[in-house]
């Protein structure tokens, strides 16, 4: 009897967070990390649940487990750089990368071959891609249409760089952010339709004031990510930080950072549309994590809980054997 209690409690112990701490997630959702020691400039997310991730002079693929898919990283830069964005087209087999350093924007096939120039945007901050192929880079407060002919400038805002997102039908969705950090409230996410976007392709210009503001008043936010249900979006100037989502209308807490974790900041977001998982950006005063919220899934087993299971199971088979 005693075996079967302990042998239970070992089973049990595989569905604890051990270091899943830094997100409360919703009801419904179990959580896992990946922790990083360097500077994490961006990722994206594979339908396979791998990572792509910019950390330090490396672009690699890793698995959910933390584990690099290859030694040999699909790209690395000769130094490190400040990297700001990952984005992967699975269609095509790309992954599009951009450092902020020198402003080059990067084109590279999944497997590592045909890396090409894509633009020089100096102090880029977010990319998107259209519905269409069409790339969206954000540098200053400015939001360009990358072309043959260079970037072209479709929409400017006020302050500082924000996040920039298109949904399937074309639609583009800005969130502005205050020139002085710590600001809080005063920023809005504003909508511009797919006729508006082709509409300032050449001479024309956006503002503000020329999208459906859908939020209000709010802190800025950090990075977007849509998916069938909504836009989600990130923000951390007010403590703890939170993961938003806006959907029919409504913008409400979707998660927030753990306070007993101490201060994290919460950047990039990304969905997964074939699970259905919602992965962001957790950093911490002197560490970087990709945490990941699975709707109906027990959090990924550390190797020590493994390894205690282990452990515990050959105990009892070796007081069995005796």
């Amino acid at each position: 009897m005693k075996r079967f209690i302990l042998l239970a409690l070992l089973f049990a112990a595989l569905a604890i967070p051990v270091s899943a701490e830094h997100i409360i997630p919703p009801y419904g959702y179990g959580v896992s990390e990946i922790l990083f020691t360097g500077f994490v400039g961006g990722f994206d997310v594979l339908s396979n649940g791998n990572f792509i991730v910019f950390e330090g002079q490396d672009i690699y693929e890793i698995t959910p487990y933390g584990t690099r898919v290859s030694a040999t990283p699909i790209y690395s830069f000769e130094s490190t750089v400040w990297g700001s964005f990952v984005r992967v087209d699975e269609n095509s087999g790309r992954i599009y990368f951009g450092e902020s350093g020198n402003g080059t924007i990067k084109s590279i096939a999944l497997d590592g071959s045909d890396l090409q120039e894509v633009a020089t945007v100096p102090f880029n901050y977010d990319f998107v891609l259209g519905p269409e192929g069409n790339k969206y880079v954000v540098s200053g407060s400015s939001v360009y249409l990358l072309g043959e002919n260079g970037p072209d400038e479709i929409l400017r805002a006020p302050g500082a760089s924000g996040p920039v997102a298109v949904d399937v039908d074309g639609n583009l969705y800005y969130g502005t952010a205050s020139s002085i950090w710590g600001t809080i409230g005063g920023q809005c996410i504003v909508k511009f339709s797919a006729e508006q976007v082709a509409g300032a392709v050449g001479d024309g210009v956006l503002s503000v004031e020329d999208g459906i503001k859908l939020q209000d008043d709010i802190d800025g936010p950090s990075s977007f990510a849509i998916d069938s249900s909504g836009l989600y979006y990130t923000q951390s100037i007010q403590y703890p930080g939170q993961i938003m989502k806006y959907s029919d209308g409504i913008s409400s807490i979707f998660a927030t950072a753990d306070p007993s974790a101490g201060y994290s900041w919460i950047t990039t977001i990304r969905t997964n549309a074939a699970t259905g998982a919602i992965s962001v950006l957790v950093g911490t005063s002197d560490m970087t994590y990709i945490t990941t919220l699975s709707p109906g899934a027990p959090p990924v087993p550390e190797p020590c809980s493994i390894a205690a299971l282990a452990l515990g199971l050959g105990a009892i088979f070796v007081r069995r054997r005796r």
